[in-house]
């Protein structure tokens, strides 16, 4: 039935190769037999080693208005980036334009600027740019804290949004702890909600450890 399982167009800088080589179970008597609308090609023998199927749900494709179909109705598109000297926002927002507000998911996107010493994505459009990003609502948000002066560890918290169960922002303290048989464990416990994204200030005041007498 297409209205249980809408067909979805998946786009991403440098994850069509990534998807093509998952598991899909899309073969003859697999699970999820011709889901796959497009077949998939070895990339270094041009062999076919998933056969599409032009009934299926799930298609490939890049970012950019060329690649939208009007039998698309769902995109998910996973790690949106712009790279130094070169905007996403140019082929992402036409595409956007061009699917027309069909719905429109973006998986860790970073629609920031990223300066180059030419100057590309400093100034001109600047306020373009911003008001698309800003046109996209989070459902979900989920990223481990560190300490500041560290890359990745140790862990101190998590900062967690999920529109499915709360509209607030909630930030975790990491509690490891050690098991009745020995074994290293962890725990995350709740420290303080907000409305909105708390700033990188107001993370390091909830972090900090409360003196005690």
């Amino acid at each position: 039935d297409s209205c249980m399982y809408p067909k979805h167009n998946t786009h991403g800088s440098g994850m069509r190769r990534v998807l093509e080589g998952m598991d899909w179970q899309s073969q003859p008597g697999d699970m999820y037999e011709g889901i796959l609308i497009d077949d998939v090609v070895n990339r270094r023998t041009g062999q076919v080693f998933t056969k599409g199927n032009p009934e299926g749900k799930v298609a490939f494709a890049e970012v950019g208005s060329q690649h939208v179909d009007d039998r698309d109705e769902v995109f998910i598109i996973i790690a949106p980036q712009s790279m130094i000297g070169a905007s996403v926002y140019e082929p992402l927002s036409e595409m956007v334009q061009e699917i027309n507000g069909r719905p429109t998911i973006l998986i860790n996107p970073r629609l920031q600027d990223r300066p180059s010493s030419g100057g590309v994505m400093r100034l001109s459009g600047r306020a373009e740019r911003i008001a698309f990003a800003e046109s996209f609502k989070d459902i979900y948000h989920f990223r481990l804290l560190y300490k500041g002066s560290t890359f990745m560890f140790p862990i101190k918290g998590a900062l967690r949004m999920s529109c499915a169960n709360s509209k607030f922002w909630t930030v975790f303290q990491r509690q490891p702890f050690t098991q009745a048989d020995g074994k290293e464990a962890e725990a995350y416990a709740p420290l303080a909600t907000f409305e909105s994204e708390p700033s990188p200030q107001q993370i390091t005041d909830i972090m900090k450890p409360v003196a005690t007498a």
